[in-house]
């Protein structure tokens, strides 16, 4: 066997049940949006219905999920990232500690700043960090069986072998991949959800916080009220 080559029945047999309560990022804009429009919780969830029936089909695995578990599998973007190809279904993507979730997101958005040549710093934009309760069959890169590839694993931007492992994941049927944080100064665990399979509820917890990210060149400042999260963007180069 090649260095990161898996075959689906050797995969399995050395995954692990896993359980944890996982942190994720999304902007609030959606949130905000639609809160305006109505006037009680009842009118929100009838506006939410109504826009879920204009949106995507999602596979009907999905069925009952609340959007913000579902939002990554719905809409499939063209820029590929650590386990999902540009033609691969969608992964939503969490970590284990909330520091964690937050250096994984300052970083996409600080790549976004420094890919464009004219930007200096992006605007403080709000942002809703939620937690999913996660369970499943899971690909533990951290562990003896996989930690031969670490290297392979870790790459900053080559997701080639990645990408390949998520298809032999899938084809397994393991739901999850567990793995090393490279954008957390303190190497936090991350996780890959391949599928509902992953998830051991159809709801998020309902424990949300609300941040303000602020980008510039060389720092990403997250805040909550008096709380704050600081990355130096020199780590990311």
């Amino acid at each position: 066997m090649s260095s990161t080559t898996w075959m689906a029945s050797e995969l399995k047999s050395n995954a692990v049940n896993y359980e944890a309560n996982a942190w994720r990022f999304v902007e609030s804009q959606y949130l905000i949006a639609t809160a305006s429009l109505v006037d009680s919780v009842a009118e929100q969830s009838q506006l939410d219905k109504l826009l879920e029936s204009s949106k995507p089909a999602l596979l009907s695995e999905f069925d009952g999920f609340h959007t913000l578990l579902t939002t990554p599998f719905r809409y499939r973007s063209t820029i590929s990232s650590r386990f999902r190809s540009s033609n691969m279904p969608g992964v939503f993507y969490c970590a284990e500690l909330l520091d964690t979730a937050a250096a994984e997101m300052a970083f996409h958005r600080w790549k976004f700043l420094t890919d464009s040549v004219e930007l200096l710093r992006l605007s403080p934009t709000s942002y809703t960090a939620f937690q999913a309760k996660i369970r499943g069959l899971t690909a533990d890169l951290t562990q003896e069986a996989f930690i031969q590839d670490a290297k392979t694993w870790k790459h900053k931007s080559d997701y080639q072998k990645t990408q390949e492992f998520a298809s032999v994941a899938s084809e397994a049927s393991v739901g999850l991949i567990r793995y090393e944080s490279v954008r957390d100064p303190k190497h936090g665990a991350c996780l890959a959800v391949l599928s509902a399979a992953g998830f051991g509820s159809r709801q998020p917890l309902d424990n949300s916080q609300s941040w303000v990210l602020s980008v510039s060149r060389d720092r990403a400042l997250w805040v909550n009220g008096q709380e704050t999260i600081e990355f130096q963007t020199d780590f990311w180069n």
